[in-house]
């Protein structure tokens, strides 16, 4: 779709929030002129990003949510491109020093606590209630199992619980 046709669409809902995400928002090339025109219309802005690579954007907020281990494929030809890629500390920082921001992370078990707490040890000035864990589920059975205990998690840390709602409401069902 066009930026245009985007806008036009966006304009149909009465609702002041935007948040652009799907896969990596910060490789397309129109996305500078696509955030410009939505703070023309003083739309709030939110980014979702892995941060593997930093870019100066136009955003209110930006959601960084670096990818843990527990996103490597389990074998294939991409399993040692993805490890040596998936996370870009400077570009992170980049990120934490320049806008608002959340760091977001997608967890299967309590052992990845451990490799958040190395990841966030190695960042700088970082306020742990802008830490957030979302349970990796991909159906409301993966999810109501997994979903208390990752809520327990994040009040043992004093982290923050990031609900995945469509997951809750309609599963594994895309464009809902």
């Amino acid at each position: 779709m066009t930026i245009d046709r985007i806008l036009a669409q966006v304009e149909t809902y009465d609702c002041p929030y935007v948040v652009v995400t799907g896969g990596e928002p910060l490789i397309a090339p129109d996305l500078p002129d696509f955030l410009q025109a939505l703070n023309r219309r003083g739309i709030h802005i939110t980014v979702e990003t892995s941060a593997t690579q930093f870019r100066e954007i136009i955003c209110d907020l930006i959601s960084i949510s670096p990818k843990l281990s527990n996103s490597t494929p389990p074998d294939g030809p991409d399993v040692q491109s993805h490890q040596q890629r998936r996370l870009n500390i400077s570009s992170i920082e980049s990120f934490i020093d320049r806008y608002d921001y959340q760091l977001k992370f997608v967890v299967e078990e309590e052992s990845d606590l451990a490799e958040i707490d190395e990841l966030v040890n190695q960042l700088h000035n970082i306020d742990k209630n802008k830490i957030l864990l979302m349970p990796q589920a991909r159906t409301k059975t993966e999810y109501n199992r997994l979903g208390p205990r990752i809520a327990q998690m994040c009040i043992d840390k004093g982290f923050r619980y990031c609900p995945r709602l469509q997951i809750e409401l309609w599963g594994n069902r895309r464009r809902r």
